[in-house]
């Protein structure tokens, strides 16, 4: 264990002994109805997911509700969790029912709001890397085509090249599982044009060019269509 997370978890403890001390010093037995233990234990539960938070989250810092962190989260949780528990331990002759429900009920939303929250952030997390991934993938095929048009000599082909360089340029980043096969036969036709500038073919060249044209054409559509 880190020290960092020692010293995280020793100052957890110590709260935990204040708050223990506090309690059994100012009640008596005579307080202790189950209640009262109810109480007692919901508020050593927020404590145990304090230190959750602390200790086992990979990022407390994440996003998880209205723009609040699951460590900010946990603290707005653990202080009405203690609140709660206090307020029902001085209630300790009512029915226990009531702050079992009440106390439960909070428990949930906690859990509720970080799990749809830790789920929609890393839903998210997952469509920016495939973006970023995807934008690294156009900006190789790109680079491939620029250097194509550096090396034919023929100046229509080199126009045309240009062409296809611009069209891959500014097509959008964003990526979906439909346009995956198309994206497939853009790879295929680039590579293909690579063969054929290397081999002089200028006339596949042309032709392969205009093929990747269209498909870049189809892809950016399909896109637009259905973004």
């Amino acid at each position: 264990m880190k020290k960092n997370n020692i010293l995280k978890l020793g100052l957890i403890l110590l709260f935990v002994l204040f708050f223990n001390l506090v309690v059994f010093l100012v009640t008596k037995k005579e307080h202790h109805t189950t209640t009262f233990w109810v109480a007692y234990a919901f508020v050593m539960v927020s404590y145990g997911f304090l230190a959750f938070a602390f200790l086992i989250v990979g990022n407390p810092k994440q996003k998880v509700f209205s723009g609040l962190s699951y460590f900010a989260l946990t603290i707005i949780y653990h202080v009405l969790a203690l609140l709660l528990g206090i307020i029902f331990m001085f209630l300790y002759k009512m029915n226990f029912i009531a702050p079992f429900l009440i106390q439960s009920l909070l428990v949930i939303l906690y859990i509720g709001i970080t799990i749809i929250g830790l789920m929609g952030d890393n839903i998210v997390k997952g469509s920016l890397e495939r973006d970023e991934k995807n934008k690294q993938f156009l900006k190789r095929l790109a680079f491939q085509v620029s250097v194509f048009e550096q090396t034919v000599s023929d100046e229509n082909l080199k126009k045309q090249l240009n062409r296809l360089f611009e069209s891959i340029s500014s097509s959008p980043f964003h990526t979906e599982a439909g346009v995956e096969e198309i994206e497939s036969r853009l790879v295929e036709t680039i590579d293909d044009l690579k063969d054929a500038v290397e081999d002089h073919d200028y006339p596949l060249v042309e032709k392969l060019t205009e093929d990747a044209l269209k498909v870049v054409k189809e892809r950016n559509n399909y896109l637009k269509l259905n973004h």
